[in-house]
């Protein structure tokens, strides 16, 4: 036992009590004040029903009185005590704007959440947001651009996949920054007239036919007409 105004701890490495005038950090006044208790593991600081301080890597969860390594959803860590994140996060880490993942109704991209839609130049994929491909301004997917950066024009291919090209492929033509096909059998063209045939084709007063009509002639895959005489 211990001298009046003293309280016994017990040091279980040792098998032995020690008397202190006040319990040392980590502990707390047990019973009548007499003895006193060591702290939940975290804790540098408490009473009979909460931690008040924590050491090293835990962490202070005022609500719940308890140090923990890891902070619960809405909270993060900061100088050993768990701080709510910001509104829109579901998990946030390192400071309350910073999110890891979002709450329901947003959409997680870049550690913000963005309320009701993804931000410029990103699409959305379930609750995140993903870049659009390069050079596309906008997208509704990863091979789906709808609009194009300054300097390139938008071009889907036979598979339904939209990109952004610095000029138009062969067999299209350039129509309000995007690259529309060439009518049917057109090797090349611009603005919807053919200028050179696919196959078998002749050009034709900007068309590509397979037989050239009455009154004209082919010469080098074009319908040239005949003499006035003929």
């Amino acid at each position: 036992s211990c001298q009046n105004g003293y309280r016994r701890l017990y040091d279980s490495e040792n098998n032995f009590y020690s008397c202190y005038e006040s319990c040392p950090s980590g502990t707390y006044p047990a019973g009548t004040g007499e003895s006193c208790k060591d702290c939940p593991e975290g804790c540098t600081s408490c009473n009979s029903q909460k931690c008040m301080s924590c050491y090293g890597p835990y962490n202070l969860d005022e609500t719940s009185g308890q140090c923990l390594l890891k902070c619960p959803d809405g909270k993060y860590g900061s100088n050993n005590v768990c701080l709510p994140c910001s509104d829109q996060c579901l998990t946030c880490i390192g400071q309350a704007t910073k999110c890891q993942t979002c709450k329901d109704g947003f959409f997680f991209y870049q550690n913000n959440c963005y309320s009701g839609k993804c931000p410029l130049s990103t699409y959305q994929v379930d609750n995140q947001c993903l870049d659009c491909p390069s050079r596309c301004y906008e997208c509704e997917s990863e091979v789906k651009c709808t609009l194009c950066i300054n300097g390139y024009y938008l071009y889907e291919n036979s598979d339904g996949e939209s990109t952004c090209q610095i000029s138009c492929p062969t067999n299209t033509y350039l129509s309000d920054k995007s690259c529309l096909p060439c009518p049917n059998n057109c090797a090349t063209c611009t603005d919807a007239k053919c200028t050179s045939c696919t196959g078998n084709y002749k050009l034709n007063d900007d068309q590509c036919v397979l037989k050239c009509p009455d009154g004209t002639y082919e010469q080098n895959k074009q319908c040239s007409r005949c003499p006035e005489f003929c």
